[in-house]
């Protein structure tokens, strides 16, 4: 269902690549390398989408607190590509944001738990902003 939804949005986000990456990539009966698919996104999202990235990570990091497990993980996954590929650090919040990946660090739940262990180090190239 999330895999059509998205096939729907992406003739409308203004970007070629993403919506050749949703339609290409989120075959509803396929398998889906989710860690890949989401570092090849935020690629396409930063460079299509840079006006938003402010949006973007701060929108994000609100879900580093919803009940469900998948959405804190996703979250975590998904802000720390974000920060990673971005070009500069102009909207970024990166202390904000590294403090609420050493939270789901604490996650009671493994997955996130995990999630969040990858995305630290993905924070390392502003490091003296921490």
């Amino acid at each position: 269902m999330c895999k059509s939804a998205l096939q729907a949005l992406g003739p409308h986000l203004g970007s070629d690549a993403m919506n050749a990456m949703f339609q290409n990539h989120l075959i509803p009966s396929g398998v889906l390398n989710y860690h890949q698919f989401i570092t090849d996104l935020t690629k396409h999202m930063v460079t299509d989408l840079s006006d938003h990235m402010g949006f973007f990570i701060q929108a994000t990091s609100t879900y580093f607190k919803s009940s469900e497990p998948s959405l804190r993980r996703a979250a975590a996954l998904l802000i720390g590509n974000l920060v990673y590929h971005c070009q500069s650090n102009e909207e970024l919040n990166v202390s904000s944001v590294s403090h609420g990946l050493l939270y789901l660090l604490r996650d009671p739940d493994p997955a996130v738990r995990t999630a969040a262990a990858i995305a630290i180090p993905l924070l390392y190239k502003y490091n003296d902003l921490l």
